[in-house]
């Protein structure tokens, strides 16, 4: 089954502190979407990667929106062959499912893998080129399976607020106090440029591109709005940008870390860790119900992450049979072949 009702409930106790102005200023949410924002549905974030990434993008709203109705909604991105494709840098398929209100195991059930036939038959109708992400909170995937499709699955790190620091490993809370303590400052910040500097220096340190430009930094904030793609960067004493984290924001609802990047010679005072920690305390007073920190599938970035003391989740991927696909199998009994030899 899904878990979108446990999320929905949680949810609506959030909303029900939202005031008739504050929905009348989501401007930028579809009508039907307001009551349960998540930034992937955001305007300015889907006209973002139209831009950077060529696409278009099309709505799947399926059933309708009135309550006595069960209903889900996705946003699918489309190449210029009419595919769909999971853009770079996109955490998930943005999707939403709500059931009618029933206790019901066998309705909540049957409502769900009613509504995914309709939404896999834009899959059949379009096509789709990579891999696509389904969030979190999907966990049952079966439509997919039965519609002949590859699922897999990867692994991410979710954080609940309110988070409290004593649930961070000792090393953690060492080195947070230890950037304190040399007078690092962190801020919120719209200076794009300073984002970009640590962006740049983890990519030579480590051999890989965001494929990000200063521009499209800064178009992307203009587009999505500085509330909901938030900057922070960690200043060292002398005023200098040396880390930075990029949170696409969700008010009552959970967050996505986007992008980051720090500066070698700076890591070990701890401001990757300070500033992480900042950040969290900044989401969780504007109203973010967590932050997902996308991603924990190699050792060394899950190694990272882990030190935060919270729950492993798991999420699915699916993928169709194409050479791709087979190749990343090649990839994968490759891998497998050479370890077992050196066991």
């Amino acid at each position: 089954m899904v878990a979108f009702e446990i999320e929905m409930g949680r949810k609506q106790l959030m909303l029900e502190l939202l005031d008739k102005k504050e929905l009348d200023e989501a401007s930028s949410i579809d009508e039907p979407l307001k009551h349960h924002y998540d930034v992937l549905f955001n305007e300015g974030w889907i006209k973002f990667n139209e831009i950077k990434w060529k696409l278009t993008h099309k709505k799947v709203n399926i059933n309708g929106h009135e309550i006595e109705h069960p209903s889900l909604h996705s946003i699918l991105f489309l190449n210029n062959n009419n595919r769909i494709v999971r853009p770079p840098m996109n955490p998930y398929l943005p999707l939403w499912f709500k059931t009618t209100p029933t206790n019901s195991k066998v309705r909540q059930q049957a409502q769900w893998l009613s509504a995914c036939k309709a939404l896999i038959n834009e899959f059949h109708i379009h096509d789709f080129k990579n891999t696509i992400f389904l969030p979190p909170m999907v966990t049952d995937i079966r439509p997919w399976q039965w519609a002949g499709l590859r699922a897999s699955v990867r692994y991410t790190y979710v954080i609940d607020f309110p988070y409290h620091l004593g649930q961070a490993e000792s090393e953690v809370r060492r080195k947070i106090n230890k950037a304190q303590k040399n007078g690092y400052l962190c801020e919120r910040t719209t200076n794009m440029q300073h984002v970009y500097e640590c962006l740049v220096s983890t990519e030579l340190r480590q051999g890989f591109k965001h494929h990000l430009t200063l521009d499209d930094l800064i178009l992307a904030q203009e587009l999505v709005g500085e509330e909901h793609l938030r900057a922070y960067v960690a200043y060292a004493p002398n005023g200098e940008p040396v880390s930075a984290e990029v949170i696409l924001h969700s008010p009552y609802n959970y967050g996505y870390g986007w992008v980051c990047g720090n500066k070698k010679e700076h890591l070990k005072n701890g401001t990757n860790q300070y500033l992480m920690y900042y950040a969290m305390e900044d989401l969780n007073v504007n109203g973010s119900m967590g932050l997902d920190l996308c991603g924990a599938n190699m050792p060394n970035v899950s190694q990272n992450k882990m030190g935060w003391g919270v729950d492993i989740k798991p999420y699915y991927t699916i993928d169709n049979y194409s050479i791709k696909t087979v190749t990343k199998w090649s990839r994968d009994w490759f891998r497998y072949s050479r370890l077992k030899w050196e066991v």
